[in-house]
């Protein structure tokens, strides 16, 4: 199974997916913001999935996208998933980014089988 990056600034949705993602085999780690988001994709030392929030305090996703797009290395070492409830003009600001790093974008309320099978397949393309 792979690692898991959990970066989202609701404590209850991170403990939802955590419970998720560990169920399914996975080894989880969390961020609560964008700044701590970027500084554990950089130190980390093994391929993750990292599930992103586009609406988190100091660095909002759409910003947290780019700086991932802008660093080689992170697009591809990771894998991408993003959830969001934001607005038409965050996501449509947001998908053409999330489609360059080879993402996937997860509308929230998401359904937990969908996110089981997203990161499985996020996981199988970093070969975990």
């Amino acid at each position: 199974m792979a690692h898991a990056l959990i970066a989202d600034d609701d404590q209850g949705i991170r403990e939802s997916l955590r419970m998720l993602l560990e169920d399914e085999g996975h080894t989880v780690s969390e961020a609560t913001n964008g700044a701590e988001t970027l500084a554990s994709l950089r130190a980390s030392g093994v391929r993750c999935v990292a599930l992103l929030d586009l609406v988190m305090p100091d660095t909002q996703g759409v910003e947290l996208l780019e700086a991932i797009q802008a660093d080689p290395a992170l697009v591809s070492r990771h894998a991408w998933v993003v959830l969001s409830a934001g607005s038409e003009a965050l996501m449509s600001q947001a998908e053409p980014i999330v489609t360059a790093l080879g993402g996937v974008i997860v509308r929230k309320p998401f359904d937990i089988d969908e996110i089981a099978r997203v990161v499985r397949e996020a996981a199988q393309k970093l070969g975990a």
